[in-house]
């Protein structure tokens, strides 16, 4: 007799830790669009929990729209797993709650409004590292810098007679990856959960009766900053002016409260006024109205991007201030849709936080001889992305760049980047790699039977002995030098000038020597080999980034202060006592004169001591 088939479940990729509220989103919203198909999401219990180093299953299925999904709890994965409870509920706090403590035992911290918190306490965990910084994203735009095209020395693909270029890739699955796509998510409410972690006691209306949703007020220490990183205010060079009547009513650590957290409990409360968040001198502002939030910026971007880029955010500083509004519309989606139309973004972050990459990371192509057909097919198998955009950042992998000096070439906002880095490493393309390919590095001077020390001695005049900086008078010359060539050439270039102090009890001193060495050494990690690096008047430094538009330039600046306030790199550099004020300025951007451009860097970086923002660009000045 003919016995049909049974349907097999679908299966989420697998957790390396305890499921979040945002996972078991995601797992109710596959079983809302899969009707009547099981819904796995596969996960590892904690290794010093109940069922330490166990594989768990939370299963999901939703048969009706007029019913509630069905949750089944497993420890153990198939064949011989069993089932612990079954509950058929809409509370995805309930759900999380639950399997939590069956993971955890009765005395685990379920109070915690970031349950995946309170996995890791229960582990003896430590809050992941923060790899990726938040800030090292630029908007969407043209490359500043030439990107190989097929035909180049180093070609991205193997040349052959193809078809149209424009068509987008198709979705896919990988085995043992999170979902693909950003869009075309099921749009249903998400129930927001009171986080009893925050400390400020705020009255809310929900549902038929109050609601009290506490608010954090103690910042974290140092210790507790993921990657060691300092989440204090960075230090001005002169406090901005205090605006009148504007009084936090919130505030609070990023590693105490998760940001869909966050936001759930603003859209719970019914909230109106502006969010602040801040890390490593990068501010996201999000203006919410009646709990929905209406607008948001980011110095790259704005509107759900904005708060897309907020959401992989680990680490920060938030302050809500109520009653502010903002008469700008650029956040068109409910606050429901969008964190779960985010969800993939987040599980392709973490993935590439759990493989290793970072900005430091270099990616090195596995197939060389690639052709632009076999590359369009595997890249048809990740997520949602530009093939264009794909096939250009695929260009822009050359071996000897890391993922900041391709993003330096090409740049992107974090949204834009984050599924590009993450299809090439899912789908086999490139390898993540903590050095550059030894194959291709140029030839040295010696290479070519040359003595260095002949070419060194000359140049000694140029250096200034004490740091290994060009003089003052001398990288005029060279700035000079790039003004000709874009007079001829046409090729944008920009300049950074900052300065670096350190802050003590109601002052400001200059560094030490031993201090501004250790500085140097870590900004010639960040610049390239064409880029000149060179004292600017008394006590002010230069760069000069050919080939390099503003918009790029402000990138170098950003990735600068970051390494400059690590204070996990040592050395005699005092990093969470920095005082730094950097300016941005280009031709043709800003101005086709060398004298203006100067001028407009000494304005952007008086107008960074003045703000309190470190990394000001001359045509910010202008809008102010």
């Amino acid at each position: 007799m003919y016995k049909p088939k049974a349907i097999p479940a679908i299966r989420l990729p697998k957790l390396f830790e305890l499921p979040t509220d945002a996972d078991v989103t995601r797992c109710m919203s596959q079983a809302e669009k899969m009707r009547g198909r099981v819904v796995e999401l596969p996960f590892l219990s904690p290794p010093d929990s109940a069922l330490a180093d166990m594989t768990c299953v939370l299963a999901s299925t939703w048969n009706k729209e007029d019913e509630a999904p069905t949750w089944i709890f497993y420890v153990g994965d198939a064949p011989t797993r069993e089932a612990k409870w079954r509950h058929m509920t809409r509370d995805l706090g309930l759900i999380a709650s639950l399997a939590q403590r069956e993971c955890l035992g009765d005395t685990a911290d379920v109070s915690a409004g970031d349950r995946l918190s309170a996995g890791k306490k229960a582990a003896t965990a430590t809050e992941e590292e923060a790899d990726l910084a938040p800030s090292h994203s630029a908007a969407a735009s043209a490359p500043a810098e030439d990107i190989p095209s097929f035909n180049s020395p180093m070609p991205a693909f193997q040349p052959m007679a193809m078809g149209g270029m424009g068509a987008i890739a198709n979705l896919g699955a990988i085995p043992g990856m999170p979902a693909p796509g950003i869009g075309g998510m099921p749009t249903m409410p998400l129930q927001a959960m009171p986080n009893p972690a925050i400390n400020h006691e705020v009255e809310a209306a929900a549902g038929n009766g109050e609601q009290t949703i506490p608010w954090p007020t103690a910042p974290a220490t140092a210790d507790q900053a993921a990657g060691g990183f300092n989440t204090t205010a960075p230090i001005p060079f002169a406090d901005p002016p205090k605006t009148t009547n504007r009084t936090a009513s919130m505030e609070g650590e990023l590693t105490k409260v998760k940001v869909p957290n966050l936001l759930q409990s603003l859209g719970m409360g019914k909230m109106t006024g502006l969010l602040n968040v801040a890390h490593n001198d990068t501010l996201v502002e999000i203006w919410v109205d009646d709990g929905q939030p209406v607008h948001a910026t980011t110095p790259d971007c704005k509107g759900e991007a904005a708060i897309m880029e907020l959401l992989t955010w680990d680490v920060g500083r938030f302050q809500f201030f109520p009653n502010e509004r903002s008469s700008e519309r650029t956040v068109l989606k409910r606050l429901d849709n969008l964190l779960m139309e985010s969800s993939p973004l987040i599980d392709q972050y973490r993935y590439l936080k759990h493989t290793g990459v970072s900005m430091d990371s270099y990616l090195i192509r596995k197939h060389p001889n690639l052709t632009e057909a076999e590359f369009e097919q595997r890249i048809a198998r990740g997520a949602r992305a530009d093939i264009q955009k794909q096939k250009q950042f695929y260009q822009a992998v050359d071996h000897q760049c890391n993922l900041f000096e391709i993003l330096r070439k090409m740049p992107l906002a974090k949204v834009d980047w984050i599924p590009l880095v993450y299809n090439l490493v899912v789908c086999d393309l490139v390898t993540v790699s903590a050095l550059p390919s030894e194959g291709l590095k140029a030839l040295p001077i010696e290479a070519m039977g040359m003595d260095r020390a002949s070419i060194q001695v000359p140049m000694q005049g140029v250096y200034r002995p004490e740091t290994g900086l060009i003089n003052y008078p001398v990288i005029l010359y060279f700035l000079e030098q790039e003004f000709f060539r874009w007079e001829h050439a046409a090729t944008p270039f920009s300049i950074v000038t900052f300065e670096m102090c350190r802050r003590t009890a109601g002052s400001i001193e200059q560094l030490t020597l031993p201090a501004v060495r250790e500085a140097i050494k870590r900004i010639s990690s960040v610049k390239r080999n064409v880029d000149s690096f060179a004292h600017f008047e008394t006590n002010a430094f230069m760069l000069v980034l050919p080939f390099t538009k503003v918009q790029a330039a402000e990138l170098v600046a950003k990735r600068i202060v970051e390494v400059l306030r690590d204070q996990t790199l040592g050395g005699d550099l005092d990093s969470g006592n920095l005082a730094l004020a950097f300016g941005v300025a280009g031709i043709p951007e800003d101005c086709q004169d060398l004298g203006l451009l100067l001028s407009a860097a000494k304005q952007a970086i008086n107008k960074s001591k003045q703000s309190g923002t470190t990394v000001v660009a001359f045509q910010s000045t202008l809008r102010a």
